[in-house]
């Protein structure tokens, strides 16, 4: 494990409730990381591990190098940790890379922009028009010329494409929605 944040084989469990199933992840220096998912998903349980809070049950980790179990005051002090309250926006601006984690496990990861790229399946553009109408058109040859219309007449409010957010990759990943109450 090379990384200034390593994992491997994690595994934990409170009793029979397993929260982490053989986590392998890397970061590298400058990276910055971010975990996101569901209450209960593991994402507290992971960083008390790597930040030498919590033994893990199988695995290993290592923090800037130094097995996690073994940090001391001095290692403490290179670090910064966000949690609970920071907001998916905000994840989505100050982190390079993310794991979406669910029931222990990681189930996507990258950057914010290039997993909702990933699930983008729908391929659409959604239009809001002067007049206050929406309007939802496929990428094809005939959308743009009914968005070259709507530019030579002058109607177009508002256009963008209606990528995935980072929460419904995760619904279409487990079915699930992200726990807001923290938020």
């Amino acid at each position: 494990m090379s990384g200034v944040i390593a994992a491997k084989g994690l595994g934990h469990q409170f009793g029979e409730k397993v929260v982490l199933k053989d986590v392998k992840l890397e970061v590298g220096q400058g990276e910055i990381f971010g975990l996101l998912g569901p209450s209960g998903a593991g994402k507290t349980t992971l960083i008390n591990i790597l930040t030498g809070q919590l033994s893990p049950k199988d695995g290993e980790s290592s923090l800037l190098g130094v097995d996690s179990r073994k940090l001391t005051g001095a290692d403490y002090e290179k670090i910064g940790i966000m949690m609970d309250s920071f907001g998916l926006y905000e994840a989505e601006k100050l982190c390079d890379n993310i794991a979406l984690l669910n029931k222990g496990k990681i189930v996507e990861y990258g950057s914010p922009s290039d997993i909702c790229r990933r699930y983008y399946h729908q391929k659409r553009i959604k239009i809001r028009l002067k007049s206050g109408e929406d309007v939802e058109l496929a990428y094809t040859k005939e959308s743009g010329r009914q968005i070259e219309e709507y530019f030579e007449k002058d109607e177009m409010e508002t256009i963008h494409s209606m990528e995935p957010d980072l929460e419904t990759v995760f619904m279409e990943l487990t079915g699930e929605a992200f726990d807001r109450k923290a938020e």
